[in-house]
């Protein structure tokens, strides 16, 4: 990651940011019309006003790599991801190609995934897995049964759910449907994220991935203010289930990840008569060789002028 390129990310913030001003700048004859800045702090959240100001900030320095694309099968589930081919040939060093464009041997970093959410569905793993087979890749689900026939060959699966703080267990939202129709009152087990990592013994995740119906709110909101050590954040975020107004949605969502170094990458609908959008954070730290350097620091994001943060 190049400094310029993390520049150019915190001054597209800092320009984003300014929106949550309070007073109205537009001095223009349309000023009442237009209502500056104020006027996005109760539009419509899903509105293409407030989306468009979810557009990415960062850019991947590596492959940009995503599942499938949509004219293919199968619509649902496609997921964007950073220098993982790159994590492969660096990690792995299989061939003295690969040696000498990218080091001498492994790192000894080994890749970890970590895929909340998957109701049966192994679409994103299974690309991961074609394309870093080497890579350790959990599943936490408790919702949805049994896993799949093979996926004990590829993968680790977990019969626990993620969720924030203290919390032990959790229930589904009454609108959300999974292979275990019919149980929504019941009460499913599950961890934090750093008690994940540390149940497994993991120091790192490179790729986290987590289609939680609604929890992704509150992970966003109360995500450690000291984890900044995920490679790549991948989520999907429900509108059905909370809508806040762009000054929570910046202020508790967004802004409080892109202090450890999280940015957003990519941004795109679930489908088109679905209020949820799928975003990625890259964190502008991590390297593909598994180390995380010291590219950005929280003193060094920006101020908008007149805006407390």
């Amino acid at each position: 990651m190049t400094f310029q390129s993390i520049q150019n990310a915190l001054t597209r913030i800092k320009a984003r940011n300014a929106y949550l001003y309070t007073r109205n700048t537009d001095t223009s004859q349309w000023r009442r019309k237009t209502g500056g800045p104020p006027a996005f702090h109760d539009a419509n959240p899903t509105s293409g006003q407030i989306i468009s100001l979810l557009s990415p900030v960062i850019t991947c320095p590596w492959t940009l790599h995503r599942t499938n694309v949509v004219s293919e099968s199968q619509f649902d589930g496609g997921k964007w991801s950073c220098g993982l081919r790159e994590m492969r040939a660096v990690r792995t060093a299989t061939s003295s190609i690969r040696d000498k464009r990218f080091g001498n041997g492994s790192t000894g970093i080994p890749c970890i995934v970590y895929s909340f959410g998957s109701n049966g569905d192994d679409f994103f793993e299974l690309d991961v897995h074609l394309v870093y087979p080497e890579c350790e890749i959990h599943v936490f689900d408790p919702t949805s049964g049994d896993p799949p026939e093979g996926w004990a060959e590829r993968y680790h699966f977990h019969r626990e759910g993620l969720c924030v703080g203290n919390a032990t267990t959790f229930t589904l939202d009454e609108r959300t449907t999974t292979k275990e129709a019919g149980k929504k009152m019941k009460k499913y087990p599950c961890r934090d994220l750093r008690g994940h990592m540390n149940f497994l013994g993991h120091s790192h995740v490179d790729i986290l991935k987590a289609d939680v119906e609604g929890m992704e709110w509150d992970l966003t909101a109360r995500w450690p203010g000291d984890l900044d050590n995920v490679g790549q954040i991948l989520l999907e975020f429900h509108f059905w289930v909370k809508r806040p107004y762009l000054p929570r949605l910046l202020r508790d969502h967004i802004i409080p990840l892109e202090k450890l170094g999280y940015f957003i990458q990519t941004i795109e609908p679930v489908a088109a008569k679905i209020d949820a959008f799928e975003l990625t954070f890259l964190n502008v730290n991590w390297n593909v060789d598994g180390t995380f350097g010291n590219n950005f620091r929280s003193e060094m994001y920006p101020v908008s002028p007149g805006v407390a943060l």
